[in-house]
């Protein structure tokens, strides 16, 4: 039933975001609505089949896929012409968020004392902060892409996704390794490595990719060289136990510049598979909505919520306004990185393995 399932969740999902777009909302928006709706604790109870474990492939390819579709539209010109801008929002963006989230905490826990004790709170902080750094790429990507959007606020937008979330994963692994230090779990350097691993693999499937796609000259071809050599990366870090999306990610920078002739015959093939890709990805994930988690630790997520969107604003509106970045860039990139979703769960359910941090 898995397969009634999963054509009812597309179908619907389709359906309500045709509609849903005729008012100006984003089709995206529909997709994680329609799964959310469908999902166990709500309708998804009453009809065959269920999103299950099952998923997750789908899931994981999907959302490297997605990775790949942001390495691939960096522009490199755009990108280095507003330097100064990308490297003040990432850092000015990633010091207000862990400002923010650890601040925040401490105050409760010396509100709250007999709750949230001190240092079992702040070790809590510190791994939401740095996972907190990270963007979502697909849903700024799909935001993108639904609305045609071009220019120099989405050049920015665009790099500062792709390292925000490499440098959320570099200090992730630092945070994991310090709190597995006295441990078996893998140290600070082995952590590290596996970051090194990624963008190395990501780099050498990405030149190969590029050089073999410039003899293969028509664009429905080269769609199925991009889709394996996404799984066959997928797979790798699987094996190997190094972060795809960041290696994903490398692999679509790499390859689209060793392609050489333009981004957009670059990117031509995966157009044709681009609105399932993302039906797919959101639909799927409102299927994992579950209230009960929800209320068990609801003061915990709004305290995080707030903090994260105070510390990721005002971080990249300073950051933007030190690069002297103009005033129509400067007030709306904090909110445009806001999503989080793919890297940030990637990077909690490992966190949920970690000694000390187990659920």
């Amino acid at each position: 039933m898995e397969l009634f399932y999963l054509g009812l969740l597309m179908s619907l999902a389709f359906g309500v975001a045709s509609a849903a777009e005729h008012i100006g909302i984003p089709r995206i928006a529909s997709y994680v609505l329609v799964g959310l709706v469908l999902s166990e604790p709500l309708l998804g109870g009453s009809i065959p089949g269920e999103a299950g474990s099952w998923t997750d492939p789908i899931t994981s390819v999907t959302l490297g896929i997605i990775a790949f579709m942001i390495g691939s539209e960096i522009d490199t010109a755009k990108l280095r012409m507003n330097a100064k801008t990308v490297a003040g929002v990432v850092v000015g963006q990633s010091a207000g968020i862990l400002f923010a989230v650890l601040t925040l905490f401490w105050l409760v826990s010396l509100v709250w004392p007999t709750q949230f004790q001190t240092g079992t709170i702040l070790s809590v902080a510190i791994m939401l902060a740095v996972i907190g750094v990270a963007t979502a790429p697909a849903a700024t990507l799909a935001v993108i892409e639904d609305y045609h959007a071009k220019g120099d606020m989405t050049a920015i937008l665009l790099g500062v996704v792709a390292i925000d979330d490499a440098l959320a994963i570099m200090l992730f692994t630092g945070v994991v390794g310090m709190h597995a230090a006295a441990s078996d779990a893998p140290s600070v350097a082995g952590a590290l490595g596996s970051v090194g691993l990624s963008l190395l693999t990501g780099s050498i499937m990405g030149g190969l990719l590029g050089w073999l796609a410039k003899y293969v000259h028509r664009s429905d071809l080269r769609l199925p060289m991009i889709l394996a050599a996404i799984l066959l990366n997928l797979g790798l870090a699987e094996q190997l136990g190094y972060p795809d999306l960041l290696s994903n990610i490398m692999m679509g920078y790499v390859a689209m510049r060793i392609f050489g002739p333009s981004e957009s015959a670059w990117i031509e093939p995966m157009t044709h598979i681009r609105d399932t890709i993302f039906l797919l990805f959101f639909a799927l994930a409102g299927t994992h909505f579950d209230p009960s988690v929800f209320a068990s630790a609801l003061l915990l997520i709004l305290l995080f919520c707030f903090a994260r969107f105070l510390g990721k604003w005002s971080g990249a509106f300073l950051g933007a306004l030190v690069a002297g970045t103009q005033k129509r860039i400067r007030n709306w990139v904090g909110l445009a990185m806001m999503p989080q979703a793919g890297v940030a769960i990637g990077l909690a359910l490992y966190a949920s393995s970690v000694p000390g941090l187990e659920p």
